[in-house]
């Protein structure tokens, strides 16, 4: 395509207000990584894999050497010809522009600005979901009262919210949050209401025999048996409030921050080097959040550290 007709197709779709400070369009960004020593890091960090085999599992080796295939395969399809580089660029493109981005200053403002909503409706999530599913497996009468309600709200998907939400909220902050929040508040609060109804009877009049309190009866039983549903809801909530978050940085127009936001008007300028990277940037920090809870709760609970 001719770079004249591309120009004139983003800036026929520029919005009326204009563009933001924290993003614009780069034009033949600087080459950080040539496709050989791409090509070369990748082959050196295989052999040294492989070097060390001895201390590392097999499965991250595999594992490894299967993203270099990819990565591989990735840059050799734009670059012989057989996508079109302005839909399809290769990786070292991609590093390109999202270098001019982070040397802005753009890119680690958008990173930060996802990690922070996700952050504020996580927390809420888990701060508000295991005491309304402690409360509600305690008491028999007001899950009776609540419980088919929330099932109801509970079945319908997240994203659904978004239409009603941003009316209610406004097409900023508030918005995204909330529905975040809705996205992960569900599966923690069933996870702990389950959690708590699987305590042995057996056992809680084994503590009241030898003199303990309600305090004993809640810290020595309640605790470890519930704990593994509690953090598998907040696992299950993890992952659906991350996707939550892209969801809302996609549809929400006002956030002005957000990977999801920068994705949504990369899009607008046929800009797919960042669409891509974007969506890399996204899988990487979900595998790190991701990671770090694990690792939090694995002292806890019956949970792999992988």
């Amino acid at each position: 395509m001719d770079p004249q007709e591309i120009k004139r197709l983003q800036f026929d779709k520029t919005p009326a207000g204009g563009w933001t400070s924290l993003y614009d369009y780069v034009y033949d960004p600087p080459s950080v990584l040539s496709p050989e020593l791409f090509l070369l890091l990748i082959a050196l960090c295989l052999g040294l894999l492989w070097l060390m085999r001895r201390w590392t599992s097999p499965a991250l080796f595999r594992g490894c050497l299967t993203i270099g295939v990819l990565l591989v395969l990735w840059e050799a399809v734009p670059t012989l010809g057989l996508l079109n580089p302005i839909f399809f660029p290769p990786p070292t493109t991609v590093l390109d522009t999202l270098a001019v981005h982070w040397s802005r200053g753009w890119l680690s403002t958008h990173v930060l600005a996802s990690f922070q909503r996700f952050a504020v409706a996580f927390g809420l999530a888990i701060g508000i979901g295991v005491p309304v599913g402690f409360l509600l497996s305690v008491s028999s009468r007001l899950w009776g009262y609540v419980g088919s309600v929330l099932y109801c709200v509970r079945s319908i998907p997240p994203p659904a919210w978004l239409p009603i939400i941003v009316l209610w909220m406004g097409a900023g902050n508030p918005a995204a949050i909330f529905v975040v929040f809705l996205g992960a508040f569900f599966p923690i609060m069933i996870g702990t209401v389950d959690g708590f109804k699987k305590v042995d009877p057996v056992q809680v009049e084994t503590i009241r025999t030898f003199g303990g309190n309600r305090f004993d009866v809640f810290w020595e039983v309640h605790v470890p048996t519930s704990l593994p549903d509690i953090v598998v809801g907040i696992r299950v909530g993890l992952g659906i409030g991350w996707m939550m978050l892209v969801a809302a940085e996609l549809a929400v127009s006002r956030l002005g921050t957000g990977v999801g936001w920068m994705i949504t008007h990369a899009r607008i300028w046929y800009d797919s080097a960042v669409i891509l990277g974007g969506m890399g940037i996204i899988g990487v920090m979900g595998l790190l959040v991701d990671l770090v809870l694990r690792r939090a709760l694995a002292r806890w609970a019956d949970l792999p550290r992988a």
